[in-house]
């Protein structure tokens, strides 16, 4: 309380103080501009800002005129130095891989072999480098075909065969294992991707790559449960839809992720009305 007290007489004596000298002579001042502009402000959504500009003052009245500009100019984003690549294949193990298109060569055989020579050259002429590999397809079956796990519409159709390493004979090896296992049915390219996003590093400074190697429509998707032969059944045109529209949804995220996505659908041939609406609806165009 004392200091309360103490502290409130030293407020009173100062304002008796100030007062005193204000009555004994003539208060002069001065308009001194130290600012012509305030710091310009960017809008929530930086596509625009907002700035404030003294562009006359008079001493005599005290008065000063401020401009306030709107601009609908972009913020320019800060460029990122990368130091390192990340680049993830993600290939199609679906039965139409199994095609031979050449020779004896399959489908699958001939993405293989040029995902192998990429690998050689990306390891050549790209510094601190790591290269992944998972592949995909659309449900589980046993040697004659039929379901042996009911994982529809899951991402457990997309196994991971190498996670990201800067060793070039791990990635080649996990190339050549892929080359000599079984296909399976159904093309759950949603399935491919998540597990391919979830393969990258947190680093901001790592330059992002997917290569999506694929011949076939998607026909399943993860969320999506169609059974009965996928899109070849007795399905609904909503579960159709759904794939369709998720897949899309899971390519458009990569943009947003600062992931780039490089698309090649390979041996395609003859499509049907049908896959090229597919198509186009998922990846805005059949070729």
């Amino acid at each position: 309380m004392l200091k309360k007290i103490f502290i409130m007489f030293i407020t009173i004596t100062l304002l008796v103080g100030i007062c005193g000298s204000v009555n004994a002579t003539e208060l002069k001042t001065t308009l001194d501009v130290i600012q012509q502009a305030s710091e310009t402000k960017y809008l929530e959504n930086d596509q625009g800002y907002i700035s404030k500009t003294i562009v006359d003052s008079n001493a005599d009245t005290g008065e000063v005129t401020i401009e306030l500009k709107l601009s609908n100019t972009k913020k320019e984003t800060e460029e990122i130095i990368f130091d390192s690549t990340e680049v993830i294949f993600v290939i199609d193990n679906s039965f139409s891989m199994e095609e031979i298109v050449s020779g004896t060569q399959t489908r699958r055989d001939i993405v293989i072999e040029a995902a192998k020579d990429f690998t050689s050259q990306l390891f050549k002429d790209v510094n601190n480098l790591k290269v992944g590999l998972t592949y995909y397809y659309g449900f589980d079956s046993d040697d004659e075909g039929e379901t042996a796990n009911q994982s529809y519409g899951t991402i457990d159709t997309a196994k991971i065969l190498s996670n990201l390493t800067n060793d070039e004979t791990t990635i080649q090896n996990a190339l050549t294992s892929l080359s000599s296992m079984s296909y399976n049915y159904g093309t759950n390219t949603d399935a491919g991707l998540q597990r391919a996003k979830s393969m990258f590093s947190s680093s901001k400074t790592a330059q992002k790559f997917i290569i999506l190697l694929s011949d076939g429509v998607p026909n399943h998707a993860v969320g999506v449960s169609i059974t009965s032969g996928g899109w070849f059944g007795p399905t609904d045109e909503e579960k159709q839809e759904s794939v369709k529209t998720k897949t899309k949804a899971t390519l458009q995220s990569m943009g947003t992720e600062n992931i780039n996505l490089i698309t090649m659908l390979t041996g395609l041939g003859e499509l049907s009305d049908e896959d090229s609406t597919v198509l186009e609806a998922v990846f805005g165009t059949t070729t």
